[in-house]
């Protein structure tokens, strides 16, 4: 009976869901919020240009079908059916890459890269004939799981124990077994077990494996992958980026990413077209950078948004504050110290060094600034000028792995060039409630896992946001 009572008070302050608070980069203190959002079928070229949905993972471990999945997937049947998609093919059966093909040496058959595709229809408004789109699932975690295994999985036995803390459609790596028995520490209370085994050992790591030499691994596993699945060259050898594509056969692109899945995607387009910093080693060759440059650029300039859940920018930028730096510099972005080297042409890439030419440095700060540069140095294979890139983040406040973006990572200053002008980045910032709020606490996997789960961002995404909340919205 005193059981009954006192989960019936706490009941009581559980707290209903909170509708989604959107933040403009020019929002104050004391001002109430003031942020927009596009729905997605108004960023969408209107006719009949097709559609590339791409989902891009984050930290903790993601299996097949973690986005594309028709019954649990991130965009589910019923998920689809709200946003306007028609499916008009299954899911595919995974494509596995593994790690040997990208990056050399022997194969390895728990370190590998995946993807799968689903085909929709998207009815746009006043648009006869509805938009094809391929949505393709990207899972770069097969890569780091085998490796937090061995590394943390004795101070972590809760996560295997219990089959239901394992990600859907993930088992515990056929090697679990073979690690040395160490003894496990005592027992931990169940939300310091949480926060220990699943949001630290099992996803914050992953963070820390990417900011170090084997983030180049997880780079090009990305890219590899993300080029296999627009080509569909065979999964056994390493993908070569096609040639530009004629203007009537070019794609349109969104991508969809979730915690250091947005850091992944930035890099992969900016190491890709030349972009890199004396921070960070770009993992590709001059001659991979050459092949890769003008396909990545049409698909980085026909990307009119990104939508990014749980972001980690701000915290990996402290990763690489320059050892010169000073308290009166002030808040400003770290996460690409010193300045971006932009190459004078294709071939250019960090293995043959920055170029000492004036006319080659562009004063970037931050990867969001670099990535508008990159489109609009592309114009020239569209023809027309390119509309300021949209970046939506989500973000739930008691996630306790995501950092908003502040408005210091929108636009940085003015180019050094006479003339030029900073180019454009429309960033908004949108909070949600993922969980339920069980008195004093918000459980924090589902608060980092579920924004997909959550209908706000869904709706967020198809309907829009004006004057800080949540459009009017038909569902």
């Amino acid at each position: 009976m005193r059981l009954a009572l006192c989960l019936g008070f706490i009941a009581t302050l559980a707290a209903c869901t909170a509708a989604p608070i959107v933040y403009a980069p020019s929002d104050k203190i004391g001002d109430p919020p003031s942020g927009s959002v596009t729905p997605l079928k108004k960023i969408l070229v209107q006719g009949n240009a097709p559609l590339r949905l791409v989902f891009v993972h984050g930290v903790g471990d993601h299996c097949y079908g973690y986005a594309l999945n028709g019954k649990t997937g991130w965009l589910n049947d019923d998920v689809a059916a709200h946003i306007g998609l028609t499916p008009t093919s299954a899911f595919s059966a995974p494509h596995t890459i593994n790690v040997s093909v990208f990056m050399g040496g022997q194969p390895d058959k728990r370190s590998v890269m995946q993807y799968g595709t689903r085909s929709f229809e998207l009815k746009l408004d006043g648009v006869d004939k509805p938009m094809p789109v391929q949505a393709i699932e990207i899972t770069w975690s097969p890569l780091t799981q085998w490796l937090k295994t061995n590394q943390l999985a004795y101070d972590s036995p809760s996560v295997f124990a219990d089959t239901a803390l394992m990600a859907a459609g993930c088992v515990a790596p056929p090697d679990y077994n073979q690690i040395p028995p160490i003894k496990y520490p005592p027992d931990r209370l169940w939300l310091n077990r949480t926060i220990k085994e699943q949001v630290f050992d099992r996803a914050l790591a992953d963070a820390i494996i990417y900011e170090g030499s084997y983030g180049a691994t997880i780079e090009r596993g990305v890219a590899d992958t993300l080029c296999h699945a627009v080509t569909g060259q065979p999964d056994d050898v390493k993908c070569v980026w096609p040639s530009v594509q004629a203007a009537a056969n070019v794609n349109q692109y969104v991508f969809v990413t979730h915690s250091l899945g947005s850091r992944l995607v930035y890099d992969t387009f900016l190491n890709l077209t030349g972009y890199y910093t004396k921070a960070k080693e770009n993992p590709f060759t001059r001659e991979e950078v050459a092949n890769a440059k003008p396909f990545v650029s049409q698909m980085l300039v026909n990307t009119p948004s990104i939508y990014m859940m749980a972001n980690q920018l701000a915290l990996l930028g402290l990763a690489n504050v320059p050892k010169d730096a000073r308290s009166q510099d002030g808040s400003r972005p770290f996460l690409l110290p010193g300045v971006w080297f932009k190459a004078l042409d294709a071939g250019a890439a960090a293995s043959a060094g920055p170029s000492t030419s004036p006319a080659a440095l562009v004063n970037f700060t931050n990867e969001s600034s670099a990535l508008a540069d990159a489109r609009r140095q592309a114009e020239t294979l569209v023809g027309k000028p390119v509309p300021a890139l949209k970046l939506i983040a989500f973000n739930d406040t008691n996630d306790l792995l995501t950092w908003h973006i502040p408005s210091w990572y929108q636009n940085s200053g003015p180019l050094p060039v006479a003339g030029d002008a900073r180019p454009e980045v429309e960033l908004v910032n949108v909070f949600v409630q993922n969980a339920a709020h069980w008195f004093i606490v918000e459980s924090p996997a589902p608060a980092h896992s579920d924004y997909f789960v959550n209908q706000d961002v869904w709706k967020i995404m198809s309907c829009g946001a004006e004057h800080g909340a949540l459009a009017a919205c038909p569902y």
